[in-house]
């Protein structure tokens, strides 16, 4: 697991902060930056096909739809920071959006 302080001084956690997405806004005020950071790493590991949503779920220790919901608003994010992000780029396996 990669340390929280690592993922939240990227350009991709700061983008998933300045994202216009409601559901990562009340995510964040619930459970807090380390939890989002969190959620950025179980993320990626979704998209690179090392765990499934439920499994991110359970992982983040939070409920299936707070879990899931913060997975897929993420993942837009991530997708729009692919290939601009070299932190970000470095995660992801060649072939993930392919």
């Amino acid at each position: 697991m990669t340390d929280t302080d690592e993922i939240k001084g990227t350009a991709t956690f700061q983008a998933v902060l300045d994202a216009d997405r409601d559901d990562i806004q009340v995510f964040r005020r619930e459970h807090g930056d380390d939890k989002l950071a969190e959620a950025l790493e179980v993320t990626i590991d979704f998209l690179n096909a090392e765990m499934t949503r439920r499994m991110a779920e359970t992982e983040l220790r939070v409920s299936n739809y707070a879990g899931i919901t913060i997975t897929n608003e993420i993942e837009e994010v991530v997708r729009e920071m692919h290939g601009g992000d070299p932190w970000l780029d470095r995660q992801l396996r060649d072939d993930v959006f392919e």
